[in-house]
């Protein structure tokens, strides 16, 4: 029996993951998408508690249109290595994260 990398405790989710996840995710939510800084930023704008700079998970699959159980399961499959999901399952977005560069 497999352990899911969410259940391991805390880890850092950084702009460039959550990018990694919605490219993930992509096939299921349209034929194509491509993610870029403005869109992270137009969903962070629109979805996250400026004073807490966290999205859930429920968040974030509702900004994209998806179902949670999607989102958890990218998730598990990327094992994103810097990722971070609180005990409360919310993504925290570090102030100064930057995605990487193509």
């Amino acid at each position: 029996m497999s352990v899911s990398p969410l259940s391991r405790g805390p880890r850092t989710l950084t702009e460039g993951d959550v990018l990694a996840v919605a490219a993930a995710l992509a096939p299921t939510i349209a034929a194509e998408l491509t993610a870029t800084r403005a869109d992270l930023e137009g969903l962070v704008a629109s979805t996250v508690r400026p004073e807490r700079r966290a999205l859930s998970v429920d968040e974030f699959a509702t900004a994209w249109g998806v179902s949670a159980s999607t989102v958890r399961r990218a998730i598990d499959d990327r094992r994103l290595p810097a990722m971070r999901l609180t005990v409360g399952g919310s993504i925290r977005i570090p102030a100064d994260a930057t995605p990487p560069v193509d």
